[in-house]
């Protein structure tokens, strides 16, 4: 199971981060590939994840490799966001660009939730605060004051360090 599981990741980021041009898609259509894949990957490897560490009983990495497969998939969506910034910043419309930003830190607010997983522990902040620092020298939140709170709302509770680094 963790091997298969390696393998369509492996498959899955080369695929994502090779090929895929940014302007290959419009706004709609980045939309629904976050919505429909990247989004969807991460809903269901936390979801697994967290069912198998609860019948384990809390042990770290009971699920045979799901630790190592939800932050492959973790990092993948943030190489995606950062990699298509650009074209997700100029295709997608305000509205959808925020609300792609807050998905992504829900879904990582979720992903960290009461983890004991010393990767994540590690990983996750590192790379908020890469992530942050690109989307503020972007300057995609222009004018978004309420997205600005939602995401240090956030990122209080997961990883302080980050704004604590501003």
């Amino acid at each position: 199971e963790g091997a298969e599981r390696d393998h369509a990741m492996l498959s899955l980021e080369r695929a994502l981060l090779s090929s895929l041009p940014s302007s290959a898609l419009s706004g709609q259509h980045w939309v629904a590939f976050f919505q429909d894949v990247v989004w969807r990957l991460l809903e269901g490897l936390t979801a697994e994840g967290k069912a198998k560490v609860a019948v384990a009983g809390g042990a770290v990495d009971a699920g045979g490799g799901m630790e190592k497969s939800l932050m492959r998939a973790w990092l993948l969506s943030c190489s995606l966001i950062l990699k298509h910034l650009p074209a997700l910043t100029t295709q997608m419309t305000p509205k959808e660009f925020a609300s792609l930003w807050k998905t992504f830190l829900v879904l990582t607010e979720k992903l960290t939730e009461g983890t004991r997983s010393p990767l994540a522990i590690d990983c996750v902040p590192h790379q908020l605060d890469d992530m942050v620092g690109v989307v503020e020298e972007v300057d995609c939140l222009r004018g978004e004051a309420s997205l600005w709170a939602d995401t240090w709302r956030i990122l209080d509770r997961i990883a302080p360090a980050v704004r604590a680094a501003r």
